[in-house]
Formats: structure tokens, sequence, C-alpha cells
């Protein structure tokens, strides 16, 4: 399985659920990990994603919740997500440089900066009408 993790991944953990008989809503019960990020995992949907670090705190509830191993999941994450992650770090220096340069107004500063606001991971929107047990 490990040869083709990025396409894998999401099938790997979604099938352990499954596996275990758990839905997306069993399991944001028993994590506190919204469905909306559940699905993203499961579908490797990096762009759906917090910043990096949340997603591997994620991971290990998740891993945890289904019977996984966390370092094996945290691993098979770290090489599946691995390019957009890279890609994502990579785009915020290359800004940053642009703008310690004096060049706000250039073109590719514009463009970088919206491509850059598009792989920010979005904050999760509070669910008001949630009732916590």
């Amino acid at each position: 399985m490990d040869t083709n993790v990025e396409v894998n991944f999401g099938d790997y953990l979604k099938a352990r659920r499954v596996e275990k008989g758990l839905s997306i809503d069993m399991v944001w019960k028993q994590t506190r990990v919204t469905p909306t990020y559940l699905e993203a995992l499961e579908s490797g949907n990096w762009l759906k994603l917090p910043a990096k670090i949340f997603v591997q705190s994620y991971l290990r509830a998740y891993a945890k919740c289904v019977g996984l191993q966390p370092e094996d999941v945290l691993r098979r994450f770290a090489q599946a997500a691995a390019g957009f992650y890279d890609a994502h770090e990579n785009l915020s220096k290359l800004a940053e440089e642009m703008r310690q340069k004096q060049y706000p107004h250039s073109s590719l500063t514009r463009l970088i900066d919206r491509i850059g606001t598009m792989l920010r991971p979005r904050p999760a929107t509070p669910t008001s009408n949630l009732a916590i047990n």
C-alpha cells in the first residue's frame, strides 16, 4: 500500500472507519473533529483543512478512534500531503521575500498573494446550534 500512499491515504482512513462500523458523525462525536474536516481527510482534500499542525492533531484523534496507530497514520499523512504543504510553505516564503524587496504592487506579488490565500487553511466555522454533551 505504501507505494501509492498519496492516492490511497484517504481510502485507508475511510476503510478502517467503515470496518469499525463508525459513521462520520460517530467519529465527530468521539474526536470533536468537525465532519467537514473528517470528510476532507478521507478524500485527501488538503485545501479544506487548517494548518498542518492542527491536521496532525486531528489525525491522532482519528487514529485512536478507529483503532489505528497514530504514528503510522502521521507517517502516511506526511508522505501523502508533503507536496501540498511544501508548496504552501514555499509560496508563503516567496511572497514574503517579494514584500521585503519592496515590490508590494507587482503583478507577481498579487498573484502569489492570491494563490497563498487559496491555499491558506480556513478556520473552522463555529456551530452555535450544536448541543455539546
